[in-house]
């Protein structure tokens, strides 16, 4: 009975607990900032390959996704953009049919077809 858990020492306990698990998130996270620092003095320095630019690019983005696992964040959710936008609705709430729908103005043909009556005479 020499063990007795109090509440201070649980708190303390806790204490500890999250110093180490900070400890264990700063060090990768902030080894990942500074290669990215080195990544932008690399870059600044001018005289770099396209090709060395290219995967300078792909590690940044390498390092920025560690940064956003080391946080643990979630992954954004990827764009599908294989799905078809949205038709807009009417903003009355409510889409109009087609027999509620404004007639169509008619073309030349329609309206050279249309007979007139022939005018009264006096």
């Amino acid at each position: 009975m020499g063990d007795v858990i109090t509440e201070q020492n649980a708190t303390e306990r806790q204490a500890k607990q999250v110093e180490h698990r900070r400890e264990l998130t700063t060090v990768p996270f902030e080894t990942a900032v500074h290669l990215q620092h080195v990544i932008v003095k690399v870059i600044d320095n001018g005289d770099v390959a396209p090709s060395a630019l290219a995967q300078l690019a792909r590690a940044w983005s390498e390092l920025e996704d560690r940064k956003r696992i080391i946080k643990m964040k979630p992954a954004p959710k990827p764009i599908d953009v294989t799905v078809k936008p949205r038709k807009q609705q009417a903003s009355s709430g409510f889409s109009e049919s087609p027999a509620q729908a404004k007639p169509k103005r008619a073309s030349k043909v329609q309206a050279d077809q249309i007979e007139t009556p022939p005018r009264a005479t006096e």
